[in-house]
């Protein structure tokens, strides 16, 4: 009977031991899985970041240079990185500025030609056809114009979505990959704690698992809670952002179509309307590419920071979005079940020394403090390995 004790307790460690250890290194290998994943997106889109990227023009710090590395919760890197668009804002400037002229000089045109003397009717129909003639060709130039800019404007939307889609899913999925390697590991727990129960180190393994099994749980519901919010925020703008990119897109589009057929048919008063509004709608369209480009930046930033992530998680910048926190804390519990584990294997072992001799030893998993580190190829060949308990406690 106390044989059989001794087996329950070498099949629980077999459990605990395997799936801890192999949790253990799962914090850290579920990021440089991830990161894999980062760097062939940054190499497909030709445009590896590098940790000073972030050096920029902050016009809000007399434009000077911005060399506080990337940094959500500080202004000054916002303003830097959405600067970065200025190439978009400043032709939207350009053109609104352009199409107040153009619309100040129908007018006047407009007003002038109101004014003329019947005397020179002839005269005004010519100018009129005239006047119509630079009508068309400026409808004809917009068009292109409109058409060029709805075409960057829905480039950069595909890009921009792609990447943001996919960094999103790294970020978070490394949380919700942390949360279900504790939810594994406290169960594995539990099954270790019922079948220590009724030995001699039952007791001490209760006081242990228990208290640290609920600590880890904890934990794991914070980084999941904390990692669903954050998805379903930064999914909502991503959201809206699409929308809005689409219904100008759209709206664009339908204009350019109104404007040429209604050139053709000469419907003049409508087409000065849609002259109006596919200028408007061009405007937009040159705003969203400056505000695309920013983004773009802003999620290879992102990439940058997620290798800082798996070097340092307490001090990266992403744990204002990240529940970095409770990695960290649920890390440090790991590490104390760890410590625990080679306590436990080495008090089997003086137990089995004691009790039956040299007969057997179990070969500790973990090493010794302070690193407790997972290296069982390390075990001699007088001892038994963890994963061969089963069959060599058959054997005996």
């Amino acid at each position: 009977m106390e044989w059989m004790q001794r087996r329950k307790v070498a099949i629980s460690l077999l459990l605990v031991a395997i799936l801890i250890s192999l949790n253990l290194s799962s914090l850290d290998g579920q990021i440089i899985k991830q990161e894999k994943e980062l760097v062939e997106i940054e190499n497909e889109s030709g445009s590896m970041q590098q940790s000073d990227d972030t050096v920029r023009i902050d016009p809000l710090d007399n434009f000077k240079k911005y060399r506080g590395g990337y940094d959500i919760t500080e202004k000054h890197y916002w303003s830097s990185t959405i600067f970065t668009g200025i190439y978009g804002y400043a032709i939207a400037v350009v053109w609104l500025l352009f199409g107040l002229g153009y619309g100040l000089c129908l007018v006047a045109s407009t007003f002038c030609c109101k004014r003329k003397n019947r005397k020179l009717k002839k005269r005004s129909t010519c100018h009129n056809e005239h006047y119509y003639l630079w009508l068309i060709l400026s409808a004809i130039f917009l068009t292109i114009l409109a058409i060029t800019a709805t075409g960057l404007v829905l480039g950069g939307n595909a890009k921009f979505h792609s990447r943001a889609d996919t960094v999103v899913d790294i970020i978070i999925d490394t949380a919700d990959g942390a949360s279900e390697t504790i939810y594994t590991t406290t169960e594995a727990m539990k099954e270790m704690n019922n079948g220590l129960q009724g030995t001699d180190l039952g007791k001490e393994a209760a006081d242990f698992l228990v208290p640290t099994s609920k600590t880890l749980n904890r934990q794991a519901d914070d980084i999941h809670r904390e990692a669903r919010k954050n998805r379903r925020l930064i999914e909502k703008l991503l959201k809206i952002v699409y929308i809005v990119t689409t219904v100008v897109i759209s709206l664009n589009l339908v204009a350019v179509i109104a404007l040429s057929v209604f050139g053709i048919l000469k419907f003049r008063r409508t087409l000065n309307l849609l002259i109006t509004l596919c200028w408007v709608f061009t405007t937009l369209c040159w705003f969203l590419f400056g505000i695309y480009y920013f983004l773009d930046n802003f999620a290879g930033d992102t990439c940058t920071a997620l290798e800082n992530f798996q070097s340092d998680p307490y001090n990266s910048s992403l744990s204002s979005i990240l529940p970095c926190d409770e990695l960290v804390s649920a890390e440090s519990v790991l590490y104390d079940v760890s410590e625990g584990v080679h306590r436990i294997v080495n008090e089997v072992n003086q137990r089995l020394s004691t009790d039956y001799g040299n007969l057997a030893q179990i070969c500790n998993p973990f090493s010794g403090p302070p690193e407790y580190n997972y290296q069982p190829r390390n075990c001699s060949s007088t001892t038994i390995r963890v994963g061969d308990l089963p069959g060599d406690v058959d054997m005996h």
